[in-house]
């Protein structure tokens, strides 16, 4: 499929993405191109944009399709606009990926005056250029569709998994757990240490708590003292350290705090946890939980930290069920790597081509 050429746009460089959702731009790169595909990237800030846009009208190659992720930020009306206005003049199918709708909820918008008037206004131009470009859009999650109310309704396109269940050195039992992630009150910090501290009281279990430096000094004098404790080890590690903590780790967690926003939410760990073959156990996030449960790959608890440490109790000590739940993280990866969600993605904008790589 090396002759087949697609368009993948996203307003923002790629070289400095490194944090939850914004490596998904390139880990939807890999899949294309391991499915065979040539990427044409428009990508970068606005003068690179520019620049690419114009090499692409002047090569006049033949694009099977283009597939688009906009920032959180809104799109440029003088760069981004006019981008999606010719793939629709040239009749290339696009998808487009609407990532994220915190302008909707006022306690999160963090903007005022003019400022508001004016962000509000190009978000909502944004959504009415979409439903009239997109072949297809696409959003993180189903209830996420609902909330955005565009006619045809998006279709869920949460993130994806790695294969890398062949290098755990998980043992048969839940020994150590890992969390990975933001520290700020909505990740649930409180939670997470209170849960931790009652569990390992009870179990022999430890946590491997991968953070931001910065966030875990910003965290409250209270919550850092738990963590200070041997049952807990803190790293601000990412790339090979960080794979070699996932490899020692049994069981994920997500201490997610349940909002009207967050009970939308998809988060990328929860499949960068399934990645490894770790059983996930998770607050009772509408999404995530759906999730959980419907494919049997962990354990939902309510929000408060007993019923978390009950949670992880259960898991620590019944190795059967941990053994279930850690064969059903597996199964559910295999249908869920980024490559499937490429394939998707394929699936949607050309049915009637078949991808020659579905490794």
């Amino acid at each position: 499929m090396s002759d087949l050429n697609i368009l993948f746009h996203t307003p923002q460089p790629l070289d400095t993405l490194d944090s939850g959702s914004s490596v998904r731009p390139v880990k939807m790169i890999d899949a294309f191109e391991h499915l065979g595909y040539s990427v044409d990237k428009v990508t970068g800030d606005t003068e690179e944009r520019c620049q690419r846009f114009k090499d692409i009208r002047r090569n006049k190659r033949k694009y099977e399709f283009c597939y688009s992720e906009p920032t959180t930020w809104p799109l440029h009306p003088l760069v981004d606009y006019p981008l999606y206005w010719y793939l629709r003049v040239n009749n290339i199918p696009t998808g487009i990926f609407y990532r994220d709708i915190y302008w909707q909820f006022p306690k999160l918008f963090d903007y005022s005056g003019l400022k508001y008037w004016e962000l509000q206004s190009r978000y909502r131009l944004d959504l009415i250029v979409i439903s009239r470009i997109a072949n297809k859009v696409y959003v993180p999650s189903s209830s996420f569709s609902e909330r955005l109310n565009l006619n045809p309704s998006p279709s869920p396109l949460p993130p994806g998994g790695v294969d890398r269940t062949s290098v755990t050195d998980s043992d048969s039992r839940l020994q150590r757990l890992i969390y990975v992630g933001g520290l700020s009150e909505r990740y649930g910090p409180d939670l997470l240490s209170k849960a931790c501290r009652v569990a390992a009281n009870q179990q022999e279990v430890a946590l491997d708590l991968v953070c931001r430096k910065s966030e875990f000094h910003s965290l409250p004098e209270k919550v850092r003292e738990r963590f200070d404790s041997d049952w807990v080890k803190i790293h601000h590690a990412s790339g090979d350290e960080l794979q070699s903590l996932y490899q020692h780790a049994d069981a994920g967690i997500i201490p997610i705090q349940p909002t009207s926003y967050n009970h939308m939410s998809m988060p990328v760990k929860l499949f960068e946890y399934l990645s490894y073959g770790l059983p996930v156990v998770t607050t009772n996030l509408d999404e995530v939980a759906s999730f959980v449960r419907s494919s049997d790959c962990g354990i939902v608890c309510e929000a408060n930290h007993n019923d978390l440490a009950r949670a992880l109790t259960k898991l620590t000590t019944d190795q059967e069920l941990y053994q279930r739940k850690k064969e059903s993280a597996v199964q559910t990866l295999m249908k869920n790597r980024w490559i499937d969600r490429a394939e998707q993605v394929v699936s949607d904008l050309v049915p009637n081509q078949n991808s020659t790589d579905t490794s």
